[in-house]
């Protein structure tokens, strides 16, 4: 099949460099798409804080009127072809019943669980049946959605930035991101109960992260808590700085990947992940990503595989191999998507 590479697409999303969005809207420039970008942020990141708690919280406000505008606007006079929504939380019903009357190709791609996140995705929910198609990240949703719409469903892995998840040497100015065994990503009930085991197994573990300095054991926030969230350099610095990386997923957005279940081996870096039947797929146990069931399979692998560096090497490298060769890359993902709409007639060769 051949694919057409010089589509008109709208991209409507969160632009800022903390997110997942900017590595899709990005994917498809280097596809050789003219994309046009519409960032939620120039509209929603007002100054005060009941502005902000409308926008954010309420959905309403002149935040969300003006994106709104916008949107129809740059559909009016740009005509694309396709409009690309990533996480519609904002758009109207109302406004995105206008764009598909222009003829445009309604995209909608989410990484959340729009269970969890139903009552920020109100908007979303009442449209369902005005896209043309739904990707979703959460393999869960996927039945989910198709009784709740006749649009077209189907799954779009996680991805990773392939501009900036790769090996990076350190320099001595970066001791600050090394650490031994780490996670970085939100706090979770689970997840601490996973570190807490291995911290009380004698392993030493380094965590970054929202939610984590408000953890109520002050003696395990001291001994495991390096820092709050990061991102960009920072975050690629700290997994290329450490030597075992953990892929523990969400429990309450009901995941079975996460980002680091990709970024990690891109950078490198050994994978130390919860085993299920997609990491099981996606990386050889013991030779590509190292993979455990239970609490003492974590304690007994992560011990392990400290005492034994030139192992833990050559399988952080292997799976790096195996993430390249799988092509887990955002830009990978959106071409998926692409091929997909075109397989299903939805979009024109």
């Amino acid at each position: 099949m051949t694919i057409k590479n010089n589509r008109r697409i709208l991209y409507a999303g969160s632009l800022t460099p903390y997110g997942t969005c900017l590595a899709r809207f990005h994917g498809l420039i280097a596809l050789g798409h003219h994309v046009s970008p519409l960032d939620y942020d120039s509209h929603l990141a007002f100054r005060s804080r009941l502005s902000s708690i409308m926008h954010h919280r309420f959905l309403i406000g002149p935040g969300i009127v003006s994106l709104n505008q916008e949107l129809l606007r740059r559909v009016q006079e740009g005509k694309p072809g396709i409009v690309w929504v990533d996480k519609g939380a904002y758009f109207f019903p109302k406004t995105l019943r206008k764009i598909k009357n222009t003829g445009a190709l309604l995209v909608h791609h989410c990484t959340d669980d729009i269970n969890v996140h139903s009552k920020h995705l109100k908007y979303y929910l009442k449209s369902l049946d005005i896209y043309d198609a739904h990707f979703t990240s959460n393999a869960l949703n996927i039945n989910e959605m198709r009784k709740m719409t006749s649009s077209y469903v189907s799954f779009n892995e996680i991805g990773y930035d392939d501009n900036i998840h790769y090996p990076l040497k350190l320099n001595s100015n970066d001791n600050y991101f090394k650490s031994d065994i780490f996670f970085i990503g939100h706090w979770e009930e689970n997840t601490e109960q996973n570190i807490r085991a291995l911290v009380d197994a004698g392993l030493p573990v380094t965590v970054r992260g929202p939610g984590w300095q408000g953890i109520r054991d002050r003696k395990l926030r001291a001994q495991v808590v390096k820092s709050g969230p990061i991102f960009l350099g920072d975050y690629v610095r700290a997994i290329n700085g450490g030597k075992i990386g953990l892929g523990i997923v969400s429990k309450l957005n009901r995941n079975t990947t996460a980002g680091r279940i990709f970024e990690i081996p891109a950078c490198g870096t050994m994978l130390l992940a919860v085993r299920n039947p997609v990491t099981e797929r996606l990386y050889e146990d013991g030779k590509e990503a190292v993979l455990f069931g239970s609490t003492k399979e974590l304690i007994d692998k992560a011990a392990y595989y400290l005492k034994h560096p030139e192992e833990r090497k050559a399988i952080g490298q292997a799976g790096r191999q195996r993430c390249l060769a799988n092509k887990c890359s955002w830009r990978h993902r959106v071409a998926e998507v692409l091929a997909e709409l075109q397989a299903r007639n939805l979009l024109r060769a």
